[in-house]
């Protein structure tokens, strides 16, 4: 028997948007349409688990329900907006480039980070039959966090950690620009709808902020969710009553299913 849970947790790549070329939205959506999520969960785990195109897990209590559609595979597109954004392969290396520079950037993987030694080189191949160039740097852990801490980091591979009835720590680290420390996208706008969801008494306006936060995030693309990373567990037919060990992620998780294969 073979059963899997998900907590919701997406493995994620967080786009540095201070830093050129991320400051271009374009440029950013370019990189969620060049990514194959279904041939990538196909191929690398079996479909054990599903692929991801929105910015947090929509069964989250508060998370994007109100987002019917999330990114697709269009290599096409990408190819379009990258081409809108002034990104071009001149000198015929197979690169773009773009004011004489060649779009190539770092992503730096935390040492450890589950399942980064396959997804990684997945994405770096997906990106590269568009032009773009991704270098894999593989770092200590928390060498890894300071980088992405200060700032120092032009993308940044992690699994996402929430409670599923509580989505302020994402908001609060990534883009509330009143707190946090590891911002990488943040407006006036974002800041007054998260400071009212993580506020208001009133239950409509709180579900009507946080539905407008995650419209923002996902159309400003400014991560690149990959996958769910679920929990799996084998064992023989003859076992009986197996539970999966509690953990806070567990905590008010009330569509979580197990799934028998």
């Amino acid at each position: 028997m073979v059963v899997s849970q998900s907590y919701g947790r997406y493995q994620v790549i967080r786009l540095n948007c201070n830093k050129e070329p991320f400051t271009d939205r374009w440029v950013r959506l370019a990189i969620n349409y060049a990514i194959d999520r279904e041939t990538m969960v196909k191929s690398l785990f079996g479909d054990v688990t599903q692929p991801a195109n929105l910015v947090m897990a929509p069964w989250f209590k508060y998370g994007p329900s109100n987002i019917k559609e999330g990114y697709k595979y269009d290599p096409d597109k990408a190819k379009e907006l990258l081409v809108e954004a002034g990104w071009k392969d001149t000198d015929g290396d197979g690169i773009l480039d773009k004011d004489g520079e060649p779009f190539t950037f770092d992503l730096i993987v935390p040492a450890g980070e589950a399942n980064a030694d396959v997804v990684a080189p997945f994405v770096q191949a997906e990106l590269k039959k568009v032009g773009i160039q991704m270098n894999i740097v593989t770092l200590e852990s928390g060498t890894a966090w300071e980088k992405k801490k200060k700032g120092e980091y032009d993308a940044f591979m992690h699994h996402s950690g929430n409670i599923p009835w509580s989505p302020q720590g994402l908001l609060q680290q990534e883009h509330y620009s009143v707190m946090g420390g590891f911002k990488h996208y943040s407006s006036k706008e974002l800041d007054q709808l998260i400071g009212k969801a993580f506020t208001t008494r009133d239950e409509a306006e709180r579900r009507a902020a946080y539905d407008k936060i995650w419209e923002i995030l996902q159309e400003e693309a400014v991560c690149v969710p990959l996958y769910d990373i679920v929990k799996v567990v084998i064992f023989r037919k003859s076992v009986k009553g197996f539970e999966f060990p509690p953990t806070m992620y567990e905590t008010g998780i009330e569509k979580c299913e197990i799934t028998p294969w």
